[in-house]
């Protein structure tokens, strides 16, 4: 194998180690209900998953071997389809690596949520990374199973986000009384006098 076919490779499994996790964190920031839904439709069977999303990648791939047929054109739009099914795959993925993370990490909650969609999403980028049976065999899997969890969320419910709780009020130390805002007294201080109107 010569230097430069291994180099290639090694830029391959870079990308997707990087690339992916990087993806699914930019989903999760700008589509967090969208997170949280594929999320939902993940933990409820990757096998029920993938048995959704197998008609929509079999209509992918006749997409793109139809429009190969019929010329430069065809072969364009045939590609820029099929690219826009992998990148709504892809999303769905969100939810794997979001639901992978979160068992792996119980603690990542909170302010550290997204820590857990990082983790999850470098477990699932490297099984993706594994030399030709993740490239190949495993990429299809997985953007299935993505597939699928994208048409299963249409039929579900929107889990509300997760909120980010706000700290109680302190309550002042001062007690308000009319428009005047006089400090509390002790409880044995003499009363004070009353204004004449």
């Amino acid at each position: 194998m010569l230097f430069s076919q291994q180099f290639f490779y090694l830029l391959i499994g870079l990308g997707v180690l990087f690339g992916l996790p990087a993806f699914w964190l930019f989903s999760r920031g700008m589509w967090p209900v969208m997170t949280e839904k594929s999320r939902a439709a993940a933990s409820r069977g990757l096998l029920v998953n993938f048995l959704i999303g197998v008609p929509v990648f079999a209509i992918a791939l006749t997409i793109l071997t139809v429009g190969g047929k019929r010329g430069q054109v065809g072969g364009i739009i045939g590609i820029a389809v099929v690219s826009l099914v992998a990148i709504w795959g892809l999303a769905g993925l969100t939810g794997l690596a979001l639901h992978i993370g979160s068992r792996l990490w119980p603690g990542c909650t909170g302010d550290e949520a997204w820590r857990a969609l990082w983790r999850g999403g470098l477990v699932v980028a490297g099984v993706l990374a594994i030399p030709f049976i993740g490239w190949y065999v495993l990429f299809a899997v997985l953007l299935t199973i993505g597939l699928g969890i994208r048409v299963r969320m249409w039929f579900m419910r929107v889990p509300q986000p997760e909120t980010q709780p706000f700290p109680a009020p302190v309550p002042s130390p001062l007690v308000t009384t009319g428009t005047v805002t006089t400090p509390p007294l002790p409880a044995n201080a003499p009363p004070l006098p009353q204004a004449v109107a």
